[in-house]
């Protein structure tokens, strides 16, 4: 176990030798990023009102959702893909009803509600487990989205680059065949989130290093040009490239 943490913070030292530990540029009238966050978050007034707003298709969802587990019912509702009719979209499009299809069923309670499956657990969650982040920053590529044919292929490396905060934590009891877990947040998210905390603690008991990517803009990081797109995948390449 020893040798596995040590293994751990040397992989940590390298990947410290290709980022920074501050934002690498300088904005103008811009305040520097806040600290990342490694104590417990309170989230019981977001949640309360949250609750309150999405009240009625809540009650509903629970009605449905309490019907169909009473008729044993376990087909889930199909999921339906809006995109530009191209050779390129029909491959990918094919490619994520594969593995859609490869997952396993969800809980009875959230298996029909897009509602309940983001509500419960996120009010179930509480105030988060504390976990001891170090922020590292990566240089990406501007990367005007949504990407073209080269995808996360782009690098960083030119006078336009942005950089993204990488959130990392080490666990105490790390394994050697553990892999490493990168996070990607939901829209207006961050590794303060405690769901990203929670995956992070229970990758950690399986002796997993977990990294959190925070999208850029979010969090209160700076941003020079390009703000955060879902369509921009360079930015969890270049991630990607780093962890392995």
């Amino acid at each position: 176990m020893a040798d596995a943490k040590a293994a751990n913070e040397d992989a940590f030292a390298k990947l410290c030798s290709k980022t920074s530990t501050d934002y690498p540029f300088t904005i103008i009238n811009r305040p520097p990023a806040p600290p990342v966050n490694t104590k417990k978050i309170s989230v019981l007034w977001p949640v309360l009102l949250s609750t309150l707003l999405a009240l009625p298709s809540l009650v509903y969802a629970i009605i449905i959702a309490l019907w169909r587990y009473a008729t044993h019912s376990t087909q889930t509702e199909t999921c339906e893909f809006a995109h530009a009719d191209t050779p390129r979209n029909r491959l990918l499009v094919a490619r994520l009803r594969k593995s859609l299809a490869a997952q396993p069923p969800p809980t009875n309670w959230c298996a029909h509600s897009g509602d309940l499956g983001t509500l419960v657990p996120f009010a179930t969650f509480g105030e988060g487990a504390p976990v001891n982040w170090r922020r590292r920053w990566l240089r990406v590529a501007r990367a005007p989205a949504p990407d073209g044919v080269d995808g996360h292929k782009r690098r960083g490396g030119k006078e336009d680059d942005e950089a993204v905060a990488l959130d990392i934590a080490l666990p105490e009891q790390p394994r050697d065949d553990a892999p490493v877990i990168l996070v990607l947040h939901g829209l207006n998210g961050g590794s303060d989130e405690p769901y990203v905390r929670d995956l992070a603690q229970a990758a950690h008991e399986r002796g997993s290093v977990c990294a959190c990517l925070v999208a850029r803009g979010l969090m209160a990081t700076p941003v020079r040009a390009s703000l955060f797109h879902g369509g921009r995948t360079s930015d969890v390449g270049a991630a990607v490239a780093l962890l392995k």
